[in-house]
């Protein structure tokens, strides 16, 4: 990938960084740290991989470290906002089938 494109997805990235960060401190919800930490990753492992793609830990390249962490970040992550919409969703057809009075 060309630097131009890195650097692009590193500051869409960073702008999701600092959104989940400020949504995450105001609702006070676990979710966001995850997504946020996702973030974080994401950002860290481009902005290595930009700016010192040489440094290495154990023998492995750290943007590559990064990144693979960010894989299992990201998977936990996509099922939590899979739970939450259909909790939110099973919610909304309860509170819509009460005040219908369906089911009484």
């Amino acid at each position: 990938m060309s630097d131009t494109v890195l650097t692009v997805l590193l500051v869409i990235f960073l702008a999701h960084l600092g959104a989940f960060a400020v949504v995450g401190l105001r609702r006070r919800e676990w979710y966001y740290a995850l997504v946020t930490g996702l973030f974080t990753l994401l950002s860290a492992g481009l902005a290595m991989r930009l700016l010192a793609p040489e440094v290495a830990i154990g023998g492995w390249l750290l943007h590559e470290v990064l990144r693979y962490t960010a894989w299992p970040v990201a998977a936990v992550s996509l099922l939590w906002t899979i739970a939450r919409i259909r909790a939110r969703r099973r919610q909304s057809r309860q509170h819509v089938s009460q005040s219908s009075g369906v089911g009484r």
